[in-house]
């Protein structure tokens, strides 16, 4: 099974998908199964290194992502834990001086958002997806 970022990261690499670069800086949230489980951690840094003007890691990257409190239904189970570490990874990725920060998961990209006004000029969040509709304007 193929994870979007993995196609984005073909058509780029073919020269099949071209759009205008975003001017900002931007850092990117790893997905813990995705990394972790299926070893697709280059391919996300690849599409954005391709599509913004400049990439900053952040803190706990790759397979040493920092949880962000949502997995394995720890919201669920404990919402205030979850909250505070997802303020606590959003303050890292805010930490990069980064205008934007990207995820390539809705829930990760939901909880981020939950919190993101907690965070004093924090990044805004987006899924990967909504930064390709927004620079091809799509919608």
């Amino acid at each position: 099974m193929l994870h979007f970022t993995e196609l984005l990261n073909r058509y780029i690499a073919d020269d099949k998908l071209r759009m205008p670069i975003l001017e900002a800086r931007v850092t990117y949230h790893d997905l813990c199964e995705l990394g972790r489980l299926k070893d697709v951690i280059e391919e996300p840094r690849n599409v954005i290194r391709q599509v913004t003007r400049e990439f900053v890691k952040p803190y706990g990257h790759s397979m040493e992502g920092v949880c962000y409190g949502s997995g394995g239904m720890l919201k669920m189970l404990n919402s205030e834990l979850s909250k505070q570490l997802a303020i606590q990874r959003l303050r890292i990725l805010k930490d990069t001086g980064s205008e934007y920060m990207l995820s390539a998961c809705p829930t990760c990209v939901q909880t981020f958002a939950s919190v993101e006004p907690k965070i004093e000029k924090g990044p805004k969040v987006l899924d990967m997806s909504q930064l390709i509709v927004q620079q091809n304007n799509l919608l």
